[in-house]
């Protein structure tokens, strides 16, 4: 009601981080935790996490199984970004 935003990471019904005020900090550490924990992203996001894996944070994403839309979507991109 007043306007500002928080974000929270949940685990396994629990919350683990709350009251974050920063979207950014929140994705970051959402993806840290993923990353640090070796976890497997849920189906809804996996696409969109593979993506800031590879081209955000510039990290292989190589164990885990793509789908065609995600890899022409890649693709598109780094040829775009080549030129």
């Amino acid at each position: 009601m007043d306007g500002t935003n928080e974000y929270f990471i949940i685990v396994e019904k629990k919350v683990l981080f709350g009251g974050l005020t920063s979207f950014c900090k929140s994705l970051a550490l959402w993806f840290s935790l993923h990353y640090i924990f070796n976890l497997e992203y849920d189906k809804a996001v996996n696409e969109v996490a593979l993506f800031m894996q590879e081209f955000v944070f510039g990290l292989p994403a190589s164990k885990v199984k793509k789908n065609s839309t995600y890899l022409t979507v890649s693709s598109d991109v780094q040829t775009f970004t080549a030129t």
